[in-house]
């Protein structure tokens, strides 16, 4: 795992080292192993190191080919490489490492392009062939890791954060409303948007051809399988069985020690008694004790698969300590603002394990595999969803805005009264029923805002989408919309500001497109979530893990703004310099502020995400 970031300028004239190192210093965190620059013509390349496979310094990038004429630089991960490199050593390539760099580099001087679709991993990678100046830059299937990138007169810009990209000097910082429209809905900036206007989000499986003159895109691999496949549910069970058993071998393979982030769940707990089956030494899991989240602790269920495996177990103490240094650490991590408060545990387990292990596998992808949310349960039960929302909805002024019910208000109407081609996005919108959430910005923001069209994604997605049945048209939108341009980016940035490296063994090519080719009826049966996952591992875990309830975790941010937050919530939204930038609208935001701690109206979720966007622009604007 590493940070990557370079440019391509139209004139060698402009090129500048020194910029180049800014660029890559400021990612520093993604890998303070090792750095290097390197520069040729009109192209520069620099990249920060985490050092995982071949420890040595044949594994330092920028990388050159044998015959020196291509040029990477590399993030993430390839668990295929060791076939790849054997295929490439019967075709007469010499390697002088044991990285999976090596192996895309010189897979792309044999191969081209075709390398891209048989890579299986997470990664971001920018290819240049020298000899006539060509630039590629890549990112996996399902957009496990982050790539950025602007094109401006003076030439293409890129890198693994934002922040280098702007540290360029060639990229103007505009702000972009479409994306601040989305976050508003959705905590964060959905598709190939930023919240800066000229700098674009890499889309999955997506690879940018750039040549000093035009720039081209192209799909090399979809996420989403083209057919879908009939089998009975313990047939489906054994495969989804042997790929993660695949999966997790193969993501265990480092020349540094790795651990598993174990939480109790289902997802985490499979995926360390896989691991627990291909380790020589004895595995390492860990687990969090979160001060703020007693009554929601799955401590007990870890600990219990921890002793039922074997492993050597940690269990590490969290406090939220200095909330307001944390919050702006990750806006500072993001580059932008991001409305999703669970990366604050992420962070924080992160900064605990302080760098040992520097590997953990973790659960991510299984509940959008599986069916683990229950928004997935509601869409098979649509029909009862209608039935009570057609009676709730007119009679929502006698229910308490503070109530769980008045909350469901939100569902009830998606799934109730919503146009069809909406509802998925107000499923997943986290604003309160009957409330704009642009209420409280001010008249000219919100005027600006209002050209924007925040379910254009997800217009998108039910077009490609609309001939499936709801479930299974969710599950497609979630793992092509919200894991890769949220979930994922809040795990990149919590756990790589600490420089760790999250692998995610769900997102195998071979489990993930399988397990999405499965009709949703085997996966949600009879309406129990993750049926199909806890089939496979029947034998493998103990029952009342695999079937026990859940206890759902959650980050107390409605009560953090009412204590310890309240002061700092104010200090931030009343900041002289954010009131002289007309952001808000304060008659509005004081009401709701009052309302919030007061407890007549749990105005938390947007009140936060207010809160993340004033920390931004106070950083970038002010």
């Amino acid at each position: 795992m590493c940070g990557l970031t370079g440019f391509y300028l139209n004139s060698v004239h402009n090129l500048n080292t020194n910029i180049l190192d800014k660029m890559s210093s400021s990612i520093e965190h993604r890998g303070p192993d090792y750095h290097r620059t390197y520069t040729m013509g009109r192209i520069g390349l620099a990249h920060q190191r985490l050092s995982i496979l071949d420890l040595s310094f044949q594994g330092n990038q920028p990388m050159l080919s044998a015959d020196g004429k291509y040029a990477i630089v590399f993030n993430g991960e390839i668990y295929n490489f060791s076939i790849l490199r054997s295929e490439l050593k019967n075709q007469g390539v010499a390697f002088k490492s044991r990285t999976d760099t090596e192996v895309i580099l010189e897979g792309y001087r044999l191969w081209g392009i075709e390398i891209l679709e048989r890579l299986n991993g997470m990664f971001a990678v920018a290819l240049v062939d020298l000899s006539n100046e060509h630039l590629l830059l890549a990112r996996d299937r399902f957009g496990v890791k982050p790539l950025y990138y602007s094109l401006t007169s003076s030439g293409l810009v890129f890198g693994s954060e934002i922040k280098a990209i702007l540290l360029s000097g060639i990229v103007e910082k505009d702000v972009n409303y479409a994306a601040v429209s989305e976050y508003l809905h959705y905590s964060g900036a959905l598709g190939d948007k930023t919240f800066f206007d000229k700098i674009y989000r890499l889309g999955p499986g997506t690879a940018l051809c750039y040549n000093g003159r035009n720039l081209t895109s192209f799909q090399f691999a979809n996420a989403i399988p083209n057919e879908q496949t009939e089998e009975n549910l313990q047939y489906a069970a054994s495969n989804i069985l042997d790929l993660l058993d695949s999966s997790v071998k193969g993501q265990l393979v480092a020349d540094v020690p790795v651990g598993i982030l174990l939480s109790g769940g289902v997802d985490s707990s499979a995926i360390a008694a896989l691991a627990s089956r291909h380790t020589t030494q004895r595995l390492q899991t860990f687990s969090a004790d979160f001060a703020f989240a007693k009554d929601q602790s799955e401590l007990r269920r870890a600990r219990e698969v921890a002793h039922y495996i074997g492993s050597e177990h940690y269990e590490l103490q969290v406090k939220p300590d200095n909330l307001e240094t944390i919050l702006e650490k990750l806006v500072h991590m993001h580059d932008q603002p991001f409305g999703d408060p669970a990366n604050i545990p992420i962070y924080l387990i992160c900064r605990e394990l302080q760098g040992s292990p520097k590997v953990v596998l973790q659960g991510d992808g299984g509940d959008e595999l599986f069916a683990g949310y229950a928004r997935y349960t509601r869409l098979a039960r649509k029909w009862l969803y209608s039935t009570i929302g057609a009676a709730a909805l007119p009679l929502h002024h006698l229910i308490p805005k503070q109530s769980t019910a008045f909350r469901a208000l939100r569902t009830f109407h998606a799934m109730c009264t919503a146009p069809e081609e909406l509802r998925m996005a107000l499923i997943m919108s986290q604003e309160v029923y009957g409330e704009n959430p642009i209420a409280m910005l001010s008249s000219d923001l919100r005027n600006t805002i209002q050209k924007h069209d925040p379910f254009s994604q997800y217009r998108k997605m039910h077009h490609r989408f609309s001939h499936l049945d709801p479930v299974q048209a969710m599950l497609y939108t979630d793992v092509s919309t919200i894991l890769p341009d949220i979930y994922f980016e809040k795990v990149d940035r919590a756990s790589m500001a600490n420089s760790i490296e999250v692998r995610v063994p769900m997102m195998d090519n071979s489990l993930a497109q399988y397990a999405l080719s499965l009709p949703s009826r085997i996966k949600l049966s009879g309406g129990k979530k993750k049926i199909l996952l806890k089939k496979a591992f029947n034998n493998i875990l103990p029952h009342n893990v695999l079937y026990g309830k859940k206890h759902g975790f959650s980050v107390p941010i409605s009560r953090w703004l009412k204590e310890p937050l309240a002061d700092y919530l104010r200090e931030v939204l009343f900041d002289p310099s954010v009131r002289q930038s007309n952001i808000f609208d304060y008659d509005e935001l004081n009401r709701r502020i009052e309302q919030h701690i007061s407890g007549t109206a749990d105005h938390g979720k947007s009140l936060y995400k207010m809160l993340n966007f004033a920390i931004w622009w106070q950083k970038y604007f002010s």
